[in-house]
């Protein structure tokens, strides 16, 4: 059985710092499939500004966070930056149609628990993250409609230290854990490995 919870949000809500942090204190954790595509060279930063590579992009995005989600061991909590379901609002956003396979993969996922980070105060871009405020803000509620059409429990994670935040996630993953009649001895054991 798999223990998936996503991370998520809008552009500049601390996902990657509680994702690195979660990574720390032990967890199972998968990176953002879009920063990890750069990493391996496989895109540019580029190719997120050039109009005529959006489908590519986000095809591209897509079939790497499949793979990476096929990936994810059994018995184990694992948390995502970002999930497949996000791909559907980057395709809102650019006005596209979100393709068949990426619906269909999407109905396909199982996700535990969806955290949504409120976006922070102090909103930079960076390499990959060009949107403007408003944009970002924008794609944020298109995340959220998006999960929500998928039929996901959201939970909402306000602007806090990374501490609080993991907190906030944790008692939320010991609640559904429990709920679920899983061993609870799966948070130590991811803490021990």
């Amino acid at each position: 059985m798999k223990f998936v919870y996503v991370i998520t949000g809008g552009p500049c809500t601390g996902k990657t710092t509680l994702i690195n942090f979660l990574n720390k204190k032990g967890f199972h954790t998968v990176e953002e499939s879009a920063r990890l595509l750069v990493k391996e060279g496989i895109l540019k930063k580029e190719d997120f500004i050039d109009p005529n590579k959006r489908d590519y992009l986000q095809r591209t995005i897509m079939n790497k966070q499949i793979e990476l989600e096929s990936k994810i061991p059994d018995n184990k909590i694992t948390f995502l930056d970002r999930g497949l379901v996000d791909g559907i609002a980057y395709y809102w956003i650019l006005n596209l149609e979100p393709p068949f396979e990426l619906i269909n993969a999407c109905k396909n996922r199982n996700y535990r628990l969806v955290f949504i980070l409120e976006q922070l105060k102090n909103y930079q871009t960076d390499e990959l993250r060009y949107e403007d405020v408003e944009t970002g803000k924008k794609i944020h509620e298109y995340i959220i409609k998006a999960y929500k059409m998928f039929g996901y429990k959201l939970i909402f994670v306000p602007e806090l230290s990374v501490e609080e935040r993991c907190n906030i996630i944790l008692n939320h993953v010991k609640m559904d854990l429990k709920m679920s009649a899983v061993n609870l001895n799966l948070i130590e054991q991811s803490l021990l490995k």
